[in-house]
């Protein structure tokens, strides 16, 4: 398919575009060369040529996708995010745009009438505006800061940001004004450092704000200006953890509001709920007696994660994920509903043994989500009157995302053999139709290997879901060099994911067998299969990986 490109023009209107410290354009030529396409092969080189689709949704009358992607120029060792929309009747693929700058998080107005993002064109990360043609931008916001991600209300009068705030002076330069070079880092509690980046005293909070012709106005730090702990959680810092009611008049965020090593050592988030109002927050999985102010005492099961709150279509509930037990991030995800008018909470998923994520309300009376099961995504649905899973699609790929409009599910999907693409769901009966062609050229041009599902007697007699990754034009008459893919997490599926730096297909083709076990200690096979590695760390997972290498071999 052909893409449409569309350099856009902006449009200086409200808020100075200051497209005088734009850089130039980052030339995009990824088109394979004639030794890449005559060995068809894929390497690493060719793989960073492939454009990458991020964050979609469905424009609210369901005619048209709106998504992120991003490209990378080896030469330059840099890359652009881009936005783009596709008709879905015509297929026209176009992009709204240009590689001067980057510009991500594309949200669609309440309305369908304007297309809201974040854009460094300016100099720094912002909101702005366009139509969906592309045309009109227009620069929202203007702090003296980036903003980390944002959401208009459904009225469109306020808007919630995300900046970094400082609070705390953990830089010796902080601290001694007179060391400015200094390099130190001064701590005397936890946590000093969180995977790839060092605590520096400075935190992601929430803040809410006008919004109207005139743009975005600075507002309400509603964490608190001396918090120091972010909103979102880190480290994934995922902005759907916040959430607009649809009358706009409340938000519901998730937040841990611990310090130090408590902080540290604690999975224990809460949802709470901010009142635009009166300025009122509560904590909706510790709610308070308010006769005898203590904590009501069948809430002692919130005791872990509970994150990614979605209201239902009337306010009058709450979606959310909670895990039981404290300390165990690979608790069950478990899909909660909690009433606002009654305080009441419900399981809708005590009898369904697999983690839910990415919930999405379907009217008042149907909650779609993602699972995880036998080493696959599935998009499932519950109607909490009837209190059923339904698992929708099937077969071996990742739905890791979808988005709703109406009756139309448009679902982001890869596999072991292709990187992210967009599909519709015909949530009738699952079928998945391919609706995007991103990385046609490459899938035209490179072989990819075959990739067998095998289920393993393990030496306990249980059986256990084996990926095996052929190289390109395998023989069985030969013999290859094998690899034996060791999840690392340690409680992370190996499912049939699109890496960009765990790339089975890649290991494949430099001329190996890849194997890739669901050893004891993954999701998506229960409950019970992923516990078994705690306090048994070198054991039966171990004895697992060796029966995936000697039933291959």
């Amino acid at each position: 398919m052909k893409k449409l490109l569309l350099f856009m023009a902006i449009a200086a209107t409200g808020l100075s575009a200051c497209d005088d410290k734009r850089p130039q354009p980052l030339t995009i030529d990824n088109a394979l060369t004639a030794d890449e396409i005559a060995t068809g092969i894929l390497t690493p080189e060719v793989m960073w040529k492939m454009s990458r689709a991020g964050s979609s949704s469905l424009s609210p009358d369901g005619r048209t996708l709106l998504y992120a992607q991003t490209d990378y120029d080896m030469a330059e060792n840099r890359g652009v995010t881009t936005i783009w929309v596709e008709d879905l009747a015509t297929k026209a693929v176009t992009r709204l745009t240009d590689t001067a700058s980057n510009n991500a998080d594309p949200k669609w107005s309440a309305d369908g009438e304007k297309i809201y993002f974040l854009s460094d064109r300016s100099g720094s990360m912002q909101v702005w505006e366009m139509t969906p043609a592309g045309g009109n931008a227009r620069q929202l916001s203007a702090f003296d800061k980036d903003v980390e991600g944002f959401g208009i209300s459904p009225r469109g009068d306020k808007a919630w940001y995300v900046q970094r705030v400082e609070v705390c002076d953990r830089k010796s330069s902080d601290v001694y004004k007179d060391m400015d070079k200094s390099k130190a880092r001064i701590y005397d509690d936890l946590m000093a450092r969180h995977w790839n980046y060092w605590d520096e005293g400075s935190y992601l909070h929430i803040f809410v704000g006008d919004f109207g012709a005139e743009g975005l106005k600075p507002g309400v730090d509603i964490i608190g200006k001396d918090a120091a702990w972010d909103a979102p959680l880190a480290p994934y810092f995922d902005m759907a953890e916040i959430a607009w009611n649809n009358a706009g008049t409340m938000l519901a965020y998730t937040c841990k509001p611990l310090t130090g090593t408590e902080y540290a050592v604690s999975t224990d988030s809460d949802i709470f709920v901010y009142v635009l109002e009166n300025g009122v927050t509560q904590n909706i999985c510790k709610p308070i007696n308010v006769n005898t102010g203590e904590p009501i005492a069948d809430m002692a099961t919130m005791a872990g994660y509970d994150k990614y709150p979605v209201w239902s279509p009337d306010d009058r509930q709450i979606a959310f994920l909670s895990q039981r037990r404290a300390g165990n991030e690979s608790d069950k995800a478990r899909l909660f509903l909690y009433d606002c008018q009654t305080a009441q909470m419900q399981d809708l998923t005590e009898d369904f043994d697999y983690n839910a994520m990415n919930v999405v309300w379907s009217g008042s009376d149907m909650l779609y989500f993602i699972a995880p099961i036998e080493a696959t995504h599935q998009i499932c649905r519950i109607a909490p009157s009837v209190g059923e899973v339904e698992v929708v699609t099937r077969g071996d790929h990742d739905i890791n995302a979808f988005s709703m409009a109406g009756d139309r599910i448009a679902a982001e999907m890869c596999t072991i053999s292709m990187a992210t693409e967009f599909f519709d769901v015909n949530p009738a009966d699952g079928t998945l139709t391919q609706i995007s062609a991103i990385n046609k050229p490459v899938y035209d041009n490179i072989r990819m290997g075959e990739v067998q599902k095998r289920w393993v007697r393990t030496t306990d007699g249980k059986q256990m879901l084996t990926w095996v990754i052929l190289p390109p034009d395998f023989d069985p008459a030969k013999k290859y060099p094998t690899l034996l893919y060791c999840q690392g997490g340690p409680q992370s599926v190996v499912s049939q994911f699109w890496s960009y730096r765990w790339n089975f297909q890649l290991m494949a083709a430099q001329g190996y067998v890849v194997v890739a076990p669901n050893r004891r200690g993954l999701p998506s096979f229960g409950q019970e299969w992923l516990d078994q590695i705690s306090g048994d760390y070198s054991g039966q997972n171990i004895r697992d990986y060796l029966s995936a290498i000697d039933d291959v071999a």
